[in-house]
């Protein structure tokens, strides 16, 4: 299966996470690490298979289509979004707290402890 299908234009993602009633997780997954595939799949295990908005880090490393694709390859993941023409913020807005599961910061992180990781291997 080509899994790039899961990536869908914000208007048909949105209807399908509408129709599911499912949460929606946003993050940047730049890059895409196996604690995110830990973390995404702890989520699915609580609120089934996910759907996904992928943001706009500061100082992103890899390309927003790209990290969708790896994302997609995610069996836990259901459907991934980038955020539409009118920006990540009217898509927020919209659905409400209550709808989404924020991985933004955990994300900065997970980002902080990967290069830490490769500065301390590349010191050794």
């Amino acid at each position: 299966m080509d899994t790039r299908r899961k990536i869908l234009g914000w208007s048909d993602a949105r209807a399908l996470l509408e129709a599911a009633g499912a949460p929606l997780v946003t993050g940047y997954f730049d890059p895409l690490t196996a604690d995110h595939a830990r973390r995404l799949a702890q989520l699915a295990e609580t609120h089934g298979p996910l759907f996904v908005l992928v943001l706009d880090p500061p100082d992103a490393v890899l390309p927003a289509g790209a990290r969708a694709e790896l994302v997609a390859s995610l069996a836990c993941v259901k459907c991934i979004a980038l955020p539409p023409a009118e920006g990540a913020q009217a898509v927020l807005d919209a659905l409400g707290e209550g709808r989404l599961l924020r991985e933004e910061a955990a994300d900065l992180e997970r980002r902080a402890a990967l290069t830490r990781h490769v500065h301390a291997r590349h010191a050794s």
